[in-house]
């Protein structure tokens, strides 16, 4: 490990240690956050990189170390004094410890029997979810594995013999790591053993701790970050910074070992040929000899005829020496040189020999590449040239397939990084068109969407590469008729992607062929964009050479639009979101208007509405007093009902302005006695109290956050209703509250009352609505329906049980605490 890196382990471990002064919460929350963070990615590594892995030994630990960190962040949120799962002590954190330790030292030995099998990672994810999940609901749930910490005590013998278990297994896995040590490089075999070693000491520090808090747990958290901080560096940065010392390890090797054999052929057949020029009259006199060699050995005259031809000759071309001898070889061959061949007869007769590649054709019309050397010279069968080839077409099929997979990953790799860095649709579309072409090397990229008129037309929305006017010139639709069967209109059509492997043979790309042909797009493929189940347009790409998509590269560019997909879906969302954002802001600035509007309102209700309310009982009582003489009983009776008319208004004026003023003029939430503003709510009605008998049972509640002045009108118009609809006997009113675990309080107030029938539960809630009338009993029909409007504003809520002639119970559902008093507040609007 370089002298960097080590600082930088130190520095953090030293950071990591003084973080548990200041809380050991904090400390174990950094140490659990850091294994499982590199757990996590290690499993995204190896995932994404599963389809070139040769070395199913770092899938199956991909996959081992998903549940690994899963385990240990449950671990984590479990530890003792984060207060997450209650009803569990220390012994919980404990036993998910042991649970993690476990599958990861029996994973990493595991890991150790897929070096040369092939492994299935869906079947290995199911095998890890079923044997985790039943191993956590014995924990949860059954509450039968085993115990690990008993509070007081300390560990239990199971945890310290499974510690050592664990250190067996993991130096199990160190040994059947050092037999494979060929499987990888030298360095990261020492940081993967070096991790597995560190987490030997670390478990041993484990067992002999006795509280949780201990120097020993923290010394073994310690151990746990550099154990995988070295599985960090084996793994993680090998795979992004060497991925050829870990991921393409096999690939790498086994370019060394194709180079290397290309080198020792050169050099064969550098001697084989330098041997045929100092006796080829002798080779031609030994055909028999010459006949033996695999390779492919022509000799021809000085006008390029054949006069020999081998055994190798005929196995890799299929013609016969008598269908061979006397013909010309490049006619015969169909030979296709990579330059003029002038050129290379003057490289024979300059240097002695000419190497390179050549296409030939085969009997059976089979086209192949050799790797070709040419030598002659003036001794050499008077002035002609002997050839030595050997057929290479498997190697350059697999250098291709290499080559259109690198390009296709790579442009897959820069339109990631520009959908992550774009936030505008059309700049994202016309740049991961130009990734296509000038990253993959591709002809021309375009994305087409699908108009909804008569034609179903594709209509072209950005392009990149050589289109010289082509989607100007040509029609494309995504209907099912002659120019909608090409490859965009197919995959818009049918939501599927659609390749069409040479453009000059192909009938459906018939209405295109000839503007294809003028560009060179000799192949294509359409990609269909796929947003929410429903195809908003494609990609499509065109390459100079025919078959150019392959299956592994048709892969890689369908991740690319699934991508581009999800990117234009995420810059919509963004798009509506600030759209909401601004609608909200503008909703927002109405309701402010609206409130500004109901506070001139109340304001209007207060003084103009009952100033002539006030004249009107005034006029009545003069006239009662002066004209009590002259009054018969009749208008007497007329003068007070206009009198309680009157007295009614200004009751129904004070019960709309409390009401409309519980959103208008809030007051700001604080915490407060519910016990307290009970009992200021009761001395309202003291009199009443005493009069009618009324017995108040008051029980211990909570404290929480509300407004205090309309949490005590609430209480004042529960009792009072609770006083006014009394049956015959004395009234009793319970006020009692719970509290459950998230803090909401719960609030009971009962009564003996007459009580009413439940389908009217709702109702009584409602402004104006009354069960009764004014005539039974007073009132304006508003105290219930101002309670809910208060209730509403704090977040909470009320609701009602009754049944006639037994009471009624007020249940008050109430948060603790208020979180956004203000959002709350500005929201309550009539």
């Amino acid at each position: 490990m370089k002298l960097s890196s080590a600082v930088t382990l130190v520095s953090a471990l030293i950071g990591v240690y003084l973080s548990s002064f200041y809380g050991y919460l904090l400390f174990h929350g950094i140490a659990e956050i850091f294994s499982i963070v590199i757990a996590f990615g290690i499993f995204m590594v190896v995932w994404n990189a599963r389809r070139f892995l040769q070395n199913q030994y770092l899938l199956f630990l991909g996959v081992a170390y998903l549940f690994v960190g899963g385990v240990d962040l449950l671990h984590t949120f479990a530890f003792k004094g984060m207060g997450i799962f209650h009803g569990f002590d220390a012994n919980l954190p404990t036993q998910l410890w042991i649970v993690a330790r476990y599958t990861e030292a029996f994973s990493l030995l595991l890991a150790t029997m897929f070096f040369h099998r092939q492994l299935n990672p869906g079947r290995v994810i199911v095998g890890y979810a079923l044997v985790i999940g039943l191993v956590l609901v014995s924990i949860f749930y059954w509450k039968i594995f085993p115990d690990c910490f008993i509070e007081g005590v300390g560990l239990t013998p199971f945890k310290i013999i499974s510690e050592y278990i664990i250190c067996a297994v993991l130096l199990a896995s160190v040994v059947l790591l050092l037999r494979n040590a060929g499987e990888f490089e030298k360095r990261v075999l020492a940081f993967l053993v070096a991790s597995i070693l560190t987490a030997v000491v670390q478990e041993i520090a484990f067992t002999t701790y006795l509280s949780v808090y201990g120097f020993s747990n923290l010394l073994g958290h310690l151990l746990k970050i550099v154990s995988f901080y070295f599985l960090y560096k084996a793994i993680i940065e090998t795979s992004l910074v060497h991925p050829y010392d870990l991921l393409f390890r096999k690939l790498k090797h086994g370019e060394e070992e194709l180079r290397k054999s290309r080198d020792d052929l050169d050099l064969r057949v550098r001697e084989r040929t330098q041997e045929l020029l100092e006796a080829n009259q002798a080779l031609v006199e030994k055909a028999a000899i010459i006949d033996l060699a695999h390779d492919a050995i022509i000799v021809c005259d000085s006008e390029n005829r054949i006069i020999l031809w081998n055994r190798g000759a005929q196995e890799t071309y299929g013609f016969t020496a008598e269908q061979a001898l006397g013909r010309v070889s490049p006619e015969l061959l169909r030979t296709v040189f990579p330059e003029p061949f002038e050129n290379v007869v003057k490289a024979i007769a300059g240097k002695g020999e000419w190497t390179g590649e050549l296409r030939h054709t085969r009997a059976d019309g089979r086209a192949i590449i050799t790797e070709s050397r040419w030598a002659g010279d003036k001794e050499v069968a008077v002035g002609g040239f002997i050839e030595i080839n050997r057929d290479i077409t498997p190697r350059k099929l697999a250098e291709e397939r290499f080559r259109r997979a690198d390009r296709a990953f790579r442009t897959l790799s820069e339109c990631n990084q520009a959908m992550v860095r774009q936030t505008e649709e059309m700049q994202l579309l016309q740049q991961v068109c130009r990734i296509v072409v000038d990253v993959g090397g591709y002809r021309m990229a375009w994305v087409g969407i699908p108009e909804y008129d008569e034609n179903k037309t594709i209509r072209p929305i950005v392009r990149a590469g050589q289109d010289r006017g082509y989607l100007d010139r040509v029609v494309i639709t995504w209907g099912d008729d002659e120019k909608g069967r090409g490859p965009t209109g197919v995959a818009i059509r049918t939501g599927k992607i659609e390749v069409s492997k040479n453009s000059m043979a192909n009938p459906s790309f018939a209405p295109w062929r000839e503007e294809a042909a003028q560009r060179g797009f000799a192949s294509s493929i359409a990609l269909p964009l796929i947003i929410e189940k429903k195809v908003i347009g494609a990609l499509t790409i065109y390459a100079p050479e025919p078959d150019a998509f392959d299956e592994r590269e048709v892969s890689f560019l369908n991740d690319l639009a699934e991508n581009l997909a999800y990117g234009i879906s995420s810059i919509r969302i963004g798009i509506e979101r600030k759209r909401s954002e601004n609608e909200l802001r503008v909703y927002t600035a109405r309701l402010e208007m609206i409130n500004r509007e109901l506070q001139d309102f109340a304001f209007v209700a207060s003084h103009d509405l009952q100033e002539p309310l006030r004249k009107i009982q005034t006029f009545c009582d003069m006239a009662i007093k002066r004209c009590a003489s002259v009054l018969d009983v009749t208008s007497r009776e007329y003068l007070d009902r206009v009198r309680a008319s009157a007295d009614r208004m200004r009751q129904l004026l004070h019960d709309l302005l409390l009401f409309s003023r519980v959103a208008t003029r809030p007051e700001p939430f604080r915490k407060i006695d519910l016990v307290q503003t009970v009992r200021e709510a009761a001395d309202v009605f003291e009199a009443a109290i005493k009069q009618t008998g009324c017995r108040i049972e008051l029980e211990d509640m909570p404290a929480v956050e509300a407004d205090e002045s309309q949490m005590t009108q609430v209480f004042q118009n529960l009792i009072g209703n609770a006083l006014k609809y009394r049956s015959e006997q004395p009234p009793r009113i319970r006020i009692h509250a719970i509290q459950d675990a998230d803090g909401v309080c719960e609030i009971y107030v009962r009564d003996n009352g007459i009580g009413f029938d439940q389908q009217f539960a709702e109702r009584i809630f409602r402004p104006f609505q009354r069960l009764h009338s004014r005539g039974e009993y007073e009132g304006t029909g508003m105290g219930l329906a101002i309670c809910r409007k208060i209730l509403e504003r704090h977040g909470g809520s009320i609701r009602a049980e009754s049944r006639p002639g037994e009471g009624s119970t007020f249940i008050i559902r109430l948060p603790g605490k208020q979180s956004e008093p203000e959002i709350i507040a500005a929201g309550q609007v009539i």
